[in-house]
C-alpha cells in the first residue's frame, strides 16, 4: 500500500526498517526548496501549509527523469507530488509532477494526513502496515 508523506523528512522515523531488500512504495506531497544542476537532484521540503514542526528536508536524485519532467518541477517554490520507493537511505523516483498548490490549504493537508493514519483495511493487526 502506498503511503502518502507530508512530511518529507519524516521517512526515516516513519520506516526505521526500510532497506535495499524492504523497501516501501510512497507517495510524497512536498515543495521544491532547491534545484542542484549539478548532479539533477531536488531538495524537498514539506508544504508551508502544514502545521508542523519538522523543517527537515529530503534530497531526490531525478536524472532518470529529467527528459520527461516539465521544467515548473525545478523550480524552487513549485509543489511536486513525486511517487517512488524508499529503500531507508534514499527515495528512487518514479515519477514526479507539479501540482497546483491552491488546493492545499490547512484543511485539506490535515484531512489529509488524518487519513494517512487510518489502519489499513487489507491487512491483519500482525503484518506491516506499510508493506509495498
Amino acid at each position: 500500500m502506498t503511503r502518502l508523506i507530508l512530511e518529507p523528512g519524516s521517512l526515516s522515523s516513519l520506516y526505521p526498517d526500510a532497506s535495499v531488500s524492504q523497501n516501501y512504495r510512497v507517495r510524497i506531497i512536498a515543495q521544491v526548496l532547491e534545484y542542484h544542476p549539478d548532479n539533477a537532484t531536488l531538495t524537498l521540503i514539506q508544504v508551508p501549509t502544514l502545521n508542523s514542526s519538522d523543517s527537515s528536508t529530503i534530497t531526490i536524485n531525478i536524472f532518470e527523469q529529467l527528459g520527461d519532467i516539465s521544467g515548473d518541477v525545478i523550480r524552487k517554490g513549485t509543489v511536486v507530488n513525486l511517487e517512488g520507493f524508499y529503500d531507508g537511505n534514499t527515495v528512487i523516483v518514479i515519477d514526479i509532477y507539479p501540482i497546483n498548490g491552491a488546493h492545499l490549504n490547512v484543511e485539506n493537508l490535515e484531512t489529509i494526513q488524518s487519513l494517512n493514519n487510518l489502519p489499513s483495511f487489507y491487512h491483519d493487526s500482525g503484518s506491516r502496515p506499510n508493506a509495498r
